[in-house]
């Protein structure tokens, strides 16, 4: 299937107004920055719906603290050393993804920390979170998930959001995006999360993601020991036209976890390149019904599998004895593999006739 312009389309506002029944009214992101976006709405409350970073406040904390509900922060080219805490629906807005650059003060904290009590619409664009430039051959595997010398967070959201990045860089961190909403509206309206343009470089896990409907597009995940690590119960997951290539274990790790099954339109996996991981997809699961559909994509010159099934017959690590696992339905094809330790794990497991073996 191809995703075009107008499917993406057509799915972000499908997931957005399946919460809230609205969509916020979009402001232009793409406008110069210039003098005249230091703009001021002329009220008895004189509140601010677009500031500027360092122009107007010194800081972009002290600006999203100022910015009114749902207003944009613009962030001119600098390296900006803060944690942020976000409360409220904004939008950050940075120059371009090499001009802005955000690192942590505090290592212990997430750099970005969305805590609202309530649901909120957070939308970053043009900016770096972390230090891409990390050399991820530094790092040891240590057996614990904090690595010795990775430190920080990039973003995390600890409560329900309509979230959407494009074109932001998260790289040098052990984790890149955290999404593990919890609160009072986690089951009734899950969180919706777009990446797109996306690069999530040299982290200790790119992209860790619970409870959450989930878009990945046009994304580059690379050179990250796990590039995902995504748990799926009664979600949508989609990954399309993303490259997923040199993370040292898992391009993706995706864990079928649902109650109550799924269907094969729940779990997307489609136009993506798979290359040079130590295995391009692995997956688990919880319970018989669920399903997955992965189609188009390519996978080449993964050290140990293209895709493997958790199974006993599948030793990924070897200090780790696997169980076997309830089967997952599998649709698709037009998969192609090229050049992988072994294309398919296991070899007798129900794959569909069009994966190419």
């Amino acid at each position: 299937m191809q995703l075009t312009g107008r499917y993406i389309m057509i799915l972000a506002v499908t997931l957005m107004l399946g919460v809230t029944g609205t969509v916020t009214h979009p402001m232009s992101l793409e406008a110069p920055f210039a003098e005249t976006l230091s703009l001021v709405k002329e009220s008895s409350t004189q509140e601010r719906y677009v500031v500027r970073v360092p122009q107007d406040f010194p800081t972009i904390q002290a600006a999203v603290d100022a910015v009114a509900e749902g207003g944009t922060v613009l962030i001119g080219p600098g390296i900006y050393k803060e944690n942020l805490t976000i409360t409220k629906s904004v939008r950050l807005v940075g120059a371009g993804q090499e001009q802005v650059q955000l690192q942590y003060t505090d290592p212990d904290h997430p750099i970005i920390q969305i805590i609202p009590e309530d649901f909120v619409q957070i939308h970053f664009q043009n900016l770096t979170i972390g230090d891409p430039a990390f050399p991820i051959e530094q790092v040891d595997v240590p057996p614990t998930l904090i690595g010795p010398k990775l430190a920080g967070r990039g973003l995390k959201i600890f409560a329900p959001v309509q979230m959407v990045l494009r074109r932001v860089t998260i790289g040098g961190l052990i984790s890149g995006v955290d999404l593990f909403p919890l609160g009072r509206y986690l089951v009734i309206f899950p969180s919706q999360v777009i990446l797109e343009e996306v690069k999530l470089v040299r982290n200790w896990v790119g992209l860790a993601s619970l409870g959450v409907h989930l878009l990945v597009v046009r994304s580059k995940i690379e050179e990250n020991i796990i590039g995902g690590l995504i748990g799926a119960h009664e979600e949508r997951i989609l990954f399309s036209q993303s490259s997923i290539s040199r993370n040292r274990e898992f391009g993706i790790n995706l864990i079928l976890g649902s109650v109550f099954g799924n269907t094969p339109f729940d779990f997307i996996v489609e136009e993506n390149e798979f290359k040079q991981n130590g295995v391009g997809i692995v997956m688990s699961n919880a319970r018989e019904g669920n399903s997955i559909r992965i189609e188009g994509n390519r996978f080449v010159q993964n050290k140990r599998y293209g895709i493997a099934i958790v199974d006993p017959t599948c030793p990924i690590d070897p200090l780790i004895s696997l169980p076997k696992i309830p089967l997952i339905q599998i649709f698709g094809g037009g998969n192609e593999f090229h050049n992988n330790g072994q294309d398919l794990c296991p070899l007798d497991y129900p794959w569909p006739p069009g994966f190419r073996k």
